[in-house]
């Protein structure tokens, strides 16, 4: 995978989690020189370059910001009025799997990515591929990812200077399947402080909080400091701008208490 296409690294994100125009914007400036050398060592191993790739390798500036509109024209028409649903299913998965590694280790989550994956000795190992291991705690570690879409399959993808990145499938818990059983959550917390839980999972702001529970920002800061009170969210603050996140405590009760309704319509 040519460096330029990976997920921008934690170094190049601004403070709040990207958004898909922050990636883009990334990737619209990225130098035509740094994408020809990525790009030239694969126009040589045999077959043709897509169209697009080799007007880049041609030096084509234009193509690089065809490229990038094309991908927010299929974000707009394919995906942006699922996205909220498909992140906040993201989010469940790596809350999940950071709960499971404070409380039984690294190991205990890598585990159980995919079959196909196996934890030896501090390297991860794909067992479908004949390449060398994924990632190696040991040197420069790895970047794991949940894709939402397709359940069978995952994605090692590598390039030189960059830490591995291995996309994996999003696990289906019991927050997919909302709705089949009671709330215990609401006997815990009450009723609206538990919509208010399931509704911040994935992160939001207040304004967001009080549109997804049908409320009034007062009302949905309330819920807010109560929760953040409690240990189940944190707030992050930036300028005017807040921004709530389940903690791991809240995403082991989100995860022990599926039951309640989706707050998205």
């Amino acid at each position: 995978m040519p460096a330029f296409l990976l997920p921008s690294s934690p170094a190049e994100q601004p403070r709040f989690e990207p958004t898909l125009d922050d990636e883009l914007d990334l990737l619209a400036a990225t130098p035509l020189d740094r994408i020809r050398a990525e790009l030239l060592p694969r126009s040589g191993a045999g077959g043709s370059l897509p169209r697009v790739a080799q007007e880049l390798l041609d030096g084509q500036s234009r193509s690089l910001r065809r490229m990038v509109q094309v991908v927010r024209d299929v974000f707009k028409s394919c995906m942006s009025d699922d996205w909220p649903d498909i992140r906040r299913r993201l989010h469940r998965d790596l809350n999940h799997r950071a709960h499971v590694m404070m409380v039984n280790g690294t190991g205990a989550v890598l585990k159980t990515l995919h079959p196909t994956i196996t934890w030896e000795s501090g390297h991860l190992l794909y067992a479908a591929s004949d390449q060398p291991p994924v990632g190696s705690t040991a040197n420069q570690g790895f970047v794991l990812k949940p894709c939402a879409f397709g359940s069978s399959s995952i994605h090692p993808m590598t390039a030189p200077g960059h830490p591995p990145v291995l996309i994996y499938p999003c696990r289906e818990d019991g927050a997919d399947r909302l709705g089949r059983g009671g709330d215990s959550l609401s006997v815990l917390l009450g009723a609206g402080r538990a919509r208010a839980l399931r509704a911040i999972d994935g992160g939001c702001s207040t304004a967001e909080l009080a549109r997804r529970l049908y409320v009034g920002p007062p009302t949905a800061s309330a819920h807010a400091v109560v929760l953040r009170s409690a240990g189940l969210i944190t707030t992050e603050r930036d300028g005017q701008r807040v921004r709530h996140e389940v903690t791991l405590l809240g995403s082991g009760l989100l995860a022990a208490n599926p039951g309640g309704n989706s707050m998205d319509s």
